[in-house]
């Protein structure tokens, strides 16, 4: 039997899930705007104690991996990354487009033929995302993009005849655009939740497809968006 905990905080949402063999038995979701450096271990004192189980009994951690928030990546994997230290147990990590396309999938119809595109904002009219198949197959990896009609138009003449299933954290985004969509596209805004990771993970743990635990660092992809303080007159 595994059981592992799952921690995403890639974007605003801080979600934390417990799951037993790829099954999630229980999960927490804080939808608050940055709280995850002083949420997160709360969270999971909580969750463990709602399912009468502690930190020495699970069999690894597993953490969302990026891209998405520089703060929120960091404080997810460094949590991550003690837990599994202090009880000599393995860290797995899962991409965040990934698990947002994992939870869409398990939405739509399971004879969809389309494709599933999840974004994770990236300040202003920037995203990150990535293309799968139906079978969470990667079409295309993740990558930076900036809405505007000629990306989108382009995006069309790629995949002319196949639905796109753009969701995540930046569809809402693209739905608030000034861009002309065609019948191709369909918006489902979607948060990224720990649950999406429960499967995800079972499967890397089976694998034994472990991360570091001393070196390894989240997927940024772009450097930290960082501002000068004014200086108070």
């Amino acid at each position: 039997m595994s059981l592992i905990l799952c921690i995403e905080t890639a974007t605003e949402t801080c979600s934390i899930a417990l799951s037993q063999d790829g099954k999630c038995l229980k999960e927490h979701t804080l939808d608050e705007h940055m709280r995850h450096s002083s949420a997160l271990t709360p969270m999971i004192k909580a969750l463990l104690g709602d399912t009468e189980h502690s930190l020495s009994d699970l069999s690894a951690v597993c953490v969302s991996n990026g891209p998405g928030s520089y703060t929120g990546l960091r404080v997810g994997v460094s949590t991550a990354k003690a837990i599994c230290y202090a009880h000599r147990i393995p860290l797995i990590a899962v991409s965040s487009l990934k698990s947002i396309a994992y939870g869409v999938r398990q939405q739509l119809p399971k004879d969809y033929t389309g494709l599933i595109v999840p974004t994770i904002d990236a300040r202003r009219m920037e995203v990150y995302l990535a293309i799968y198949d139906q079978d969470l197959n990667e079409v295309e990896p993740a990558h930076n993009l900036i809405y505007s009609q000629e990306s989108i138009d382009e995006l069309y003449d790629r995949y002319t005849g196949k639905p796109l299933s753009i969701c995540g954290h930046g569809a809402q985004k693209l739905g608030e655009a000034d861009i002309a969509l065609t019948e191709q596209i369909a918006i489902q805004p979607t948060l990224c939740n720990a649950a999406n990771l429960c499967d995800l993970a079972q499967k890397k743990f089976v694998k034994t497809e472990y991360v570091s635990t001393i070196y390894h660092k989240p997927d940024y992809y772009k450097a930290p968006h960082v501002t000068i303080p004014k200086h108070k007159v």
